[in-house]
């Protein structure tokens, strides 16, 4: 509702003035009536009226210090002065001001109406120019959010191809004109389920307060950008700051360190990259820390990671040649010990390895899990290595690396042997489902082998295992069974009942019959039938 304030010292006035206009129709309500210049500015600045409709000349301020000090207070208001015959010329002079209107005495009600359906008509064009300009203001602004969201995201896949300030300017709207410009990366390891299930908005906000106040004391222009369990970074600050910038990151992580339990996080580990002339050479500083971060592997976290020497010290191929071989032999034959037996000497040969770099040994983990899935016989490696890349990277340590490589082979191996398990089990719910249709019949154990798909060796030793009897004995249990559920419930005669479980031979049947039940055929029938 656009607000309207009447000032004049004629109570007769203003209560005509209200009883004239129909508000509601011009989506207007009236916020106070004055009787003199003082009350009318009191009015205006408790409520922020978008309309003030006074007579020029009142009692307690003159007409054109009433609007004069009326617009100081809200400068957008609208005027419209109400004049006799007498003030006619005052009342043009008051145009000069910002007035938008004026209205003769007495009051006529078109003119009145039309006078306010003009400025309201003013109001709203500029209600929503100012939306319109406020929307497009945020959308600029999200726009080039998104663009210097969009260089962290080149930067991290290596895609930067601005080679000059003026065209990092134009595609990220990001430089390094006033200073240097220096990258980081801030790994958040969460501590147990119930502190990962904490919102991560309020993990992020809680951790990003501590970073952007340590940033705002020493960068005009920086990008915070969260990714997984990352907080990456980019700043341009005063190239004689750089050793102060350095205290400030390792304040900031002191801080997060301090406040780690109350944020959610196990540990903090942060990277630093070097500080770069020009922002094009932003590439080299993230890819410094992230190798750095990758650095709490041997030196732990909590510290300050960075200045990390790129120079590979680890002859990977000569560990991975005798893994190889060790992770061979317990894939060919599910022995999960001495996968885990294969992991250790791995593990050990390469920490004893004089200064060994943190990277080293999560790229040794990887290529140590890619020659373990090559060898699986599965669809999906890929998926299964972006797996293993993803829990080897939330370790926090060189320990803890090698335990999520072992974690994930293990995993592997018990699928498969639960895969196999079942494969085997399969054949024999089928057989025993062919028994229990076939079992009056003279099948064999060829018979049911060949139903299977199985040699008759590989059934019976395979039929053994999972039901812990011999395939004969097992037929003639079933047998058994049905022949006393026969004998309990029907009435046909003994030599009946032998023939319809599968026998021919009344002697052997009521011979093996009272073996395993301990009673011939016929007292069992009167015993239970």
């Amino acid at each position: 509702m656009i607000k309207v304030v009447i000032a004049d010292d004629e109570a007769r006035i203003c209560q005509l003035i209200k009883v004239l206009v129909d508000w509601d129709a011009l989506g207007m309500e009236i916020a106070g009536i004055a009787s003199n210049g003082i009350e009318a500015l009191m009015m205006v600045r408790k409520e922020r009226p978008d309309i003030l409709i006074t007579d020029i000349r009142m009692p307690g301020a003159s007409g054109i210090d009433l609007i004069k000090q009326a617009r100081s207070i809200c400068p957008s208001i609208c005027m419209i002065i109400i004049s006799g015959y007498a003030h006619f010329e005052y009342a043009k002079t008051a145009l000069a001001y910002g007035v938008k209107d004026y209205l003769l005495k007495p009051i006529n009600q078109k003119e009145l109406m039309a006078s306010l359906q003009k400025v309201a008509a003013e109001i709203r064009l500029e209600q929503e120019q100012k939306e319109a300009d406020a929307s497009l203001a945020e959308e600029r602004t999200n726009d080039r959010k998104r663009l210097r969201n969009v260089l962290i995201q080149d930067l991290l896949s290596g895609q930067v191809k601005a080679s000059t300030e003026e065209e990092m300017e134009a595609q990220y709207h990001f430089s390094a004109k006033n200073g240097v410009c220096q990258a980081f990366a801030l790994r958040l390891d969460h501590e147990a389920k119930e502190e990962k299930d904490r919102p991560e908005e309020l993990v992020w906000k809680r951790t990003e307060k501590i970073i952007k106040s340590g940033l705002e004391r020493f960068s005009e222009e920086w990008i915070l950008y969260w990714h997984d369990c990352f907080l990456y970074g980019v700043m341009n600050y005063d190239a004689r700051q750089v050793e102060e910038v350095r205290k400030m990151m390792r304040d900031c992580l002191n801080q997060l360190e301090a406040a780690k339990h109350l944020i959610g996080v196990r540990v903090f580990s942060l990277g630093l990259g070097g500080s770069k002339k020009t922002s094009p050479e932003l590439q080299a500083s993230m890819e410094e820390a992230l190798l750095a971060v990758q650095e709490r592997f041997l030196c732990g976290s909590g510290i300050l990671l960075e200045n990390i020497e790129h120079t590979p010290v680890l002859y990977e191929q000569r560990l991975l040649d005798k893994y190889t071989r060790r992770i061979g032999h317990a894939l060919e034959i599910l022995n999960i010990e001495e996968m885990k037996q294969a992991v250790h000497e791995l593990f050990q040969a390469a920490v004893d390895t004089p200064n060994v770099h943190g990277f080293e040994l999560f790229e040794l983990v990887c290529a140590a899990g890619n020659i373990f899935v090559m060898q699986l016989d599965v669809k999906e490696k890929e998926k299964l290595m972006k797996n293993l890349k993803e829990n080897c990277d939330a370790a926090s340590n060189a320990e803890e690396l090698f335990q999520k490589l072992e974690q994930f082979e293990e995993a592997q191996i018990l699928e498969i042997l639960k895969v196999r398990e079942a494969d085997s089990a399969r054949p024999v719910r089928k057989a025993k489902c062919y028994i229990k249709n076939h079992y009056g019949e003279q099948i064999t154990l060829e018979e049911v082998s060949a139903e299977v798909g199985l040699s008759t060796a590989y059934f019976s030793v395979l039929f053994k295992k999972e039901t812990e009897v011999g395939f004969a004995k097992y037929l003639m249990n079933v047998r058994m069974e049905q022949a006393k559920t026969l004998l309990r419930e029907t009435n046909l005669p003994v030599a009946g009942i032998c023939k319809k479980v599968g026998y021919n031979d009344l002697k052997h049947f009521t011979h093996t019959f009272e073996k395993l039940a301990g009673v011939k055929p016929a007292v069992y029938r009167k015993l239970y039938g």
